[in-house]
């Protein structure tokens, strides 16, 4: 073997012999020898060393064009186009004709089958549009992966909308071009704001509607200059100026005749290139997922913990899965199924307790059906109440591996019935604290502060006793304006969750709620003066005195109002007859608007033939607007059919009962979780002796 100098890490000095010197070497002194080399083998070789910073392919120059080809054959498209920009060398040989070949091979080989490069572009540039970089080919944009295969580019939504110019518009852009060249220059069919080609039903009348075209900007000026240079030859005369303009128009009409067509053959294989590039990446994912659902199976997880995972950024990834990628993603998947497992314990429990107040609800409502009758309903307390007792709760959040069944309730509900009257009391006294003092039935309501029994003595039975219900769309009222709400009925039995109370054996308060039940001063004050109408006292009338009393009243001001509108002549006054109930309820929709409602709680008496009027009226002329059933028969305990108002239940007693006189609260209960605000004012006609006194 032949050991060089940098080999032996040493410098060999050869050695000469004088007698094998000439004698010009002997008189040339120690020299002479190398003067000798040069003149033999002529002029001295400098020695290239190997550049470091040269690449692994500094040698492929160097090779034989025809090994060379043979080897790119192999690359695909992509690998070509990178090797091209390596150096001057292989860019110049890459890009020469002779390497046409290879370009044609290396597409040929692709998957997918690429359609064939057109006669128009070479291969290269070809291949550099199928399978090159994903820019734009005008500002650069990235991950452009639509090919508008009319125009040849890629484009970005933003370069469209700027460099495309719609053929209806190019006269306007554009006046002093030919609008002839249009025809000349290949388009797209899509612009920059739509992403798809419309198309129509084959019955519809657009459906042979021809595609909108759009042009390249840049297309345009070239082929404007293009044909202004022949155009300018036919009017410089030069002979065959105008037949080559003819011939020119007719061979760019058949090129952009052969480039839609095959634009259209290209566009289907991008379908078909995406469809698979999908497919072969799902395979990639589905394989990824498999081999790490497996590992994790091995490891010791439950298919449960698996499914959990499934669809996690670290298993959904299009990457082969590795032992370092693995190593890595390990105590993450894990901190992950620890999460999903807290999470779906948490749900699951949640569903048990969910069950198990429904089971509660269940048992209750059959409690309730069994202990107390249909009219007593309104008045118990409500089912998630009931569900918020501690004893229901108890049982209700037991451990999740304690059996929990209808028995274990039915046992509990027993106690229910002594809990529920402290709750009524408890509810009554704190409804009764809400009264302030210095109200018209403060002297009444303060001597029971400290005890409230029930009967007709309540303080909250009081005809003056108001309470508002400030809650929105309230489910118990028609209108959106504050409701009033009166009596101990109505106040216990109030179905909107602004005066919760609840239920518990030691003493409780009500908790926070989101609208307030609050006593009304001005409503009182209206309600005052209607009892004094009416002669009742004050301080001792009640709800049920005025409700058997019925009187009709009407309002000063909107009567005033009709008034002004009046002429000379013209000497009724058109009014609705208004129940004392209906009274505050005008007052809080009609006259809500207004501030101040000491000018505005001005009612009067109806005369009693007007009252008998409107009363007839209202037998005759039901409500249509009512259809809710707020009635109930306390003989037969059941909804009377149809009875939205009073008349209707009192003849269902009647006929079917044969009781001549029924009675409120005896023979029919009226449902106080639904408003008896509902009778619609019926008009009646104030003559001029009213007029008078107004």
């Amino acid at each position: 073997m032949v050991q060089t100098r940098r080999q032996s890490g040493k410098l060999s000095i050869p050695q000469y012999n004088e007698d094998d010197l000439s004698d010009e070497e002997r008189v040339g002194g120690t020299n002479a020898h190398k003067r000798r080399r040069i003149s033999e083998f002529g002029k001295r070789r400098k020695i290239r060393r190997p550049n470091p910073k040269d690449g692994k392919l500094s040698i492929l120059p160097s090779m034989p064009l025809d090994i060379l080809f043979e080897i790119f054959t192999h690359l695909s498209p992509k690998d070509l186009l990178t090797l091209s920009r390596t150096s001057h060398i292989l860019r110049s040989t890459l890009l020469s004709k002779n390497a046409t070949t290879v370009w044609k091979r290396s597409l040929a080989n692709m998957p997918g089958s690429p359609p064939a490069c057109p006669k128009d572009i070479s291969e290269a540039r070809w291949a550099e549009l199928l399978y090159g970089a994903t820019n734009c080919h005008i500002c650069g944009a990235v991950n452009i992966f639509n090919i508008d295969f009319g125009l040849r580019h890629r484009l970005c939504l933003s370069c469209k909308k700027t460099n495309l110019v719609y053929s209806a518009r190019f006269s306007k852009k554009f006046p002093e071009f030919d609008t002839t060249i249009l025809d000349l220059i290949p388009y797209a069919t899509i612009s920059g704001w739509r992403t798809f080609q419309r198309s129509y039903p084959p019955n519809h009348k657009l459906h042979n509607k021809p595609p909108s075209k759009y042009f390249l900007e840049s297309d345009i000026y070239s082929m404007a200059q293009t044909f202004g240079l022949l155009t300018k030859n036919i009017h410089m005369r030069k002979p065959g100026a105008k037949a080559k303009l003819e011939e020119f128009k007719k061979e760019r009409a058949e090129f952009v005749k052969d480039v839609v067509e095959y634009a259209r053959v290209c566009e289907g294989w991008a379908v078909g290139e995406y469809k698979r590039l999908s497919g072969l990446k799902d395979e990639v994912v589905t394989n990824r997922r498999n081999e790490i659902m497996s590992r994790l199976r091995s490891l010791g997880y439950d298919q449960i913990d698996l499914n959990a995972i499934s669809c996690s950024r670290f298993v959904d990834q299009y990457k082969d899965l590795t032992e370092r990628s693995w190593n890595i993603m390990l105590p993450k998947l894990e901190s992950e199924i620890q999460a999903r497992r807290g999470a779906r314990a948490r749900a699951e429990r949640n569903q048990l307790i969910y069950n198990r107040k429904r089971l509660a609800t269940s048992t209750y409502e059959n409690w309730k059906m069994k202990n107390f009758s249909p009219r007593d309903w309104p008045l118990l307390p409500r089912d998630f109440q009931v569900v918020s007792w501690e004893r229901l709760a108890s049982v209700i959040e037991a451990d999740s591996d304690v059996v929990v069944g209808q028995e274990s309730f039915e046992g509990i509900l027993g106690e229910l019935e002594e809990v529920i009257e402290k709750w009524k009391v408890d509810k009554k006294r704190r409804l009764v604290s809400l009264v302030p003092v210095g109200t018209p039935s403060s002297s009444s309501i303060s001597e029971s502060h400290s005890e409230v029994q029930d009967g007709d003595a309540n303080p909250l039975d009081l005809a003056t006793s108001i309470f508002i219900c400030t809650r929105p769309r309230c489910s118990s009222f028609r209108s959106r304006a504050p409701q009033p709400v009166v009596g101990t009925s109505q106040l216990l039995s109030h179905p909107c969750p602004c005066f919760i109370f609840p239920i518990s054996d030691s003493n409780s308060t009500p908790q926070v709620a989101p609208f307030e039940l609050r006593f009304s001063e001005d409503l009182s004050k209206v309600v005052k003066s209607l009892v004094e109408c009416v002669g009742g006292d004050v301080e001792k009338m009640t709800m049920k005195e005025m409700d058997k009393r019925d009187a009709r009243f009407f309002c000063v001001c909107c009567a005033k109002v009709e008034r002004s509108g009046l002429g000379d002549e013209e000497k009724e006054v058109k009014v609705d007859a208004l129940s004392w109930r209906a009274c505050m309820t005008h007052l809080m929709t009609i006259h809500r608007s207004q501030e101040d409602h000491e000018h505005l709680s001005d009612f009067r008496l109806l005369s009693p033939a007007l009252e008998e009027q409107a009363k007839a009226q209202e037998r005759r002329e039901p409500d249509p607007a009512l259809g809710q059933i707020a009635w109930l028969c306390a003989r037969c305990d059941r909804y009377v059919h149809r009875a939205a108002t009073g008349h209707d239940a009192i003849g269902h007693v009647i006929l079917g009962h044969n009781i001549a006189n029924p009675l409120e609260d005896e023979h029919i209960v009226f449902d106080y979780r639904i408003s008896r605000h509902l009778r619609r004012p019926q008009v009646v006609h104030l003559d001029e002796e009213a007029l008078l006194g107004i």
